[in-house]
């Protein structure tokens, strides 16, 4: 009968070892991530406890079988898969000005294509995660919410993405973005739409939904909605800036 208890215990030990805990994530982002949407890496990078759990949820979700998610749950996991990953990724290269250094004037992809990210005992690089997994259940707005962690990406939520309210949280991010004059910029004398390169890249994935200036009109506000509406929109794409969104 001890053994049994013993048996017991080291099991539910076990169970709660590589419980799958988003709070502890939710409550990092709360601390670490300024109003800006940047991050404080120096104070978290000198935060050894807040590290140490960081790489404790990073854990988890390598033990983690998501399988069985579907819908705004299984989009709200990946969602914050990818962005504590990037965050991981940034803190164990720390200290960084950008995620995408220059080698002979050409910017180099390791941090999204040869790092390995454990989910389920499966390794993804970001890349994998964004285009294999993330883009593949037809969710728009996702682009307003995965974070790689450089200056020209939507900002970083401080709070986790959750079932409950995921429409109401990308719907926050997309109106965020669009809006957002060091991302986005329009011409009412000219009717140009000078957007982020994510529309350029991406301009595929809002063919279902009228198209990339029909569905930011949708979320824009004032001379962006404007621009976004007139019958003479000119489109072109912005540079984009690989600096780490670090909070100063």
């Amino acid at each position: 009968m001890r053994r049994l208890v013993i048996a017991a215990s080291f099991l539910a030990l076990l169970s709660t070892a590589f419980a799958y805990t988003p709070a502890t994530f939710d409550r990092l982002l709360q601390t670490y991530v300024a109003e800006s949407g940047f991050v404080d890496y120096d104070t978290w990078a000198a935060n050894p406890d807040d590290v140490a759990a960081l790489q404790t949820f990073v854990d988890e979700m390598a033990a983690h079988d998501p399988s069985a998610l579907s819908g705004a749950e299984e989009l709200a996991f990946w969602i914050n898969a990818y962005n504590a990953f990037a965050l991981h990724e940034v803190l164990e290269r720390y200290p960084v000005d950008t995620i995408r250094p220059a080698f002979l004037g050409i910017p180099e992809r390791s941090f999204f294509v040869e790092e390995e990210h454990v989910v389920n005992g499966q390794s993804y690089s970001l890349d994998g995660i964004e285009n294999d997994i993330i883009r593949e259940l037809d969710e728009p707005r996702i682009h307003f919410a995965i974070n790689c962690a450089s200056v020209s990406c939507p900002v970083l939520r401080s709070e986790i993405y959750s079932a409950e309210r995921l429409g109401l949280q990308l719907d926050e991010q997309a109106r965020i973005f669009v809006n957002d004059s060091s991302r986005n910029r329009f011409d009412v004398a000219t009717d140009t739409a000078s957007v982020s390169k994510i529309f350029d890249w991406f301009e595929g994935d809002f063919d279902d939904v009228g198209g990339v200036a029909a569905y930011l009109a949708t979320f824009a506000e004032g001379e962006a909605k404007t621009v976004l509406e007139s019958p003479n929109l000119s489109i072109d794409y912005l540079s984009y800036n690989w600096g780490l969104n670090k909070a100063e």
